[in-house]
């Protein structure tokens, strides 16, 4: 399979990694609040550092939430922002 001119192959890695879902709960914890235990998730550089796909990553978190290790909170800017901010709540 030929490279692309970034050096990186065509398509997919072969597998993901077996702890996936451990390296995301320790990248989330790094950049946490420490009072509040919220956190702004990065998907586009979690998915550059852990070499998965977006849609793989977004399949895992999704897991990691219906198994309780966070749950979303919806935080408003101002009081008057019609727009909310989706962060995640450690557990």
């Amino acid at each position: 399979m030929p490279y692309k001119p970034t050096g990186r192959p065509n398509g997919r890695p072969p597998s993901l990694p077996s702890n996936l879902g451990e390296l995301i709960m320790e990248d989330l914890r790094s950049r946490m609040d420490p009072e509040t235990r919220m956190v702004l998730p990065r998907l586009s550089v979690l998915v550059r550092k852990l070499g998965v796909s977006r849609s793989s990553l977004k399949r895992k978190m999704k897991g990691l939430r219906d198994n309780g290790a966070f749950e979303l909170a919806y935080v408003k800017s101002k009081p008057e922002a019609k727009v909310y901010t989706i962060y995640y709540k450690i557990n």
